[in-house]
């Protein structure tokens, strides 16, 4: 890789702490996408999690992750449209090398990192065409912002790997799939709760 970068959590500045699937649900989104570009070394999100409520200066992060560059962002809501506002940083010098705010709809967030990773990638040294073509492989999301919220929801539920957390997996696929039958992802993620469910009891699936 020519560069590396390491994503800081987005953080909610809603206050809202109902907001946290959404915002954490964009930042893995982020993560994953930039992971596409082969020219860019990008730290996993576990490492970049410590990091989560740091006060440090940006470039102690940066050597302690051991990146030309770090992302950092916040995240607001403001009626229907999220507000997001993303800065790249130099860990060298501290100094910015890119910033972008967006205000969009929520059904259309995770619309944002396919823009960033682009730009990222344009800004450190990468084919910005590369990130373009791994933005393109980006799955599809529920098209209501209800069904879509209900889908981040069930998604990072499943990722606590407890019984409650496959009580909710399920809830809320089955809320995602209430209002958008045909999306496959909260199909799939039914089944993986149904699935751990029956083996948790004992069952054969």
């Amino acid at each position: 890789p020519t560069s590396s970068v390491a994503l800081l959590p987005l953080v909610n500045i809603t206050y809202d702490p109902g907001m946290d699937p959404l915002i954490n649900g964009l930042t893995d989104e982020l993560t994953d996408d930039l992971a596409r570009v082969p020219d860019v070394r990008v730290t996993a999100r576990s490492s970049a999690f410590m990091f989560r409520k740091t006060t440090d200066d940006l470039r102690n992060v940066g050597r302690a992750l051991g990146v030309q560059h770090l992302l950092q962002g916040t995240v607001t809501k403001a009626g229907e449209r999220m507000h997001v506002q993303l800065r790249l940083i130099r860990s060298g010098d501290g100094g910015e090398a890119w910033s972008r705010g967006f205000v969009v709809p929520a059904a259309t967030l995770f619309q944002i990192p396919s823009r960033v990773t682009h730009a990222v990638a344009d800004v450190v040294g990468a084919a910005p065409r590369v990130a373009t073509t791994a933005a393109r492989r980006a799955p599809a999301r529920p098209r209501s912002p209800k069904a879509f919220d209900a889908y981040v929801r069930s998604l990072y539920a499943h990722r606590a790997l407890s019984a409650d957390s496959w009580v909710e997996t399920e809830r809320s696929a089955d809320e995602c799939l209430r209002l958008e039958p045909s999306f496959a992802g909260c199909h799939t993620l039914k089944g993986i709760a149904v699935f751990a469910k029956i083996t948790a009891a004992g069952g054969t699936p």
